[in-house]
């Protein structure tokens, strides 16, 4: 509940944040968020905005994003 409260009231707020350093913390330490939550490892509520990152006018934004999924998907793979 902790994680989920916090998510929505800051990381929501903030990814939409006019500068551009903001937003890229903010994706990296979504990544963060999406590996620490092992209760659900996939969630489409966290992804989602991996997803939209990837269509920010920002270009280091754009590549955190893609760093952040291809990380994802090499850590589920281990998993395997």
């Amino acid at each position: 509940e902790v994680i989920s409260s916090v998510f929505n009231t800051i990381y929501i707020s903030r990814s939409k944040d006019f500068n551009e350093d903001v937003r890229l913390v903010c994706v990296r330490h979504l990544e963060q968020l999406i590996r620490f939550d092992v209760s659900r490892p996939v969630k489409t509520e966290y992804l989602k905005y991996l997803g939209w990152a990837c269509y920010d006018h920002a270009h280091a934004i754009r590549f955190e994003a893609v760093r952040a999924i291809n990380n994802l998907i090499q850590v589920s793979h281990s998993y395997e």
